[in-house]
């Protein structure tokens, strides 16, 4: 198991929305260090506890940052099957992360 801070990441559909649960499948890049970006997709992450109610409102486009979360990789013995569980338990949207300017005499217009 790998825990997730600090972690920015685009929801690309909104799945599924319960009393519990909200189901999403996210998108990260990584930058390389030619410049290029490195994509990876993650289906059908989980959202609950802290996260749960934010989640809920979670919309295709949004951009959020993961506060707390983790990756596991479970395996399944009597199918020997295995596959990757993303578990979101904290976030916020992008722009809550970002600070106002307060003086806004700097700007050129």
């Amino acid at each position: 198991m790998f825990r997730i801070t600090g972690r920015f990441a685009k929801v690309w559909k909104v799945k599924e929305v319960k009393e519990k649960f909200v189901k999403v499948d996210l998108g990260t890049s990584d930058k390389q260090q030619d410049g290029s970006y490195k994509n990876s997709n993650w289906f059908g992450v989980t959202f609950f506890g802290k996260a749960l109610e934010g989640a809920k409102r979670l919309q295709e486009g949004d951009k959020i940052e993961i506060i707390s979360g983790k990756i596991e990789n479970v395996f399944i013995k009597d199918k020997n099957q295995s596959y990757v569980n993303v578990v979101v338990f904290e976030f916020r949207l992008e722009e809550d992360s970002i600070k106002p300017v307060e003086n806004t005499d700097e700007f050129p217009f």
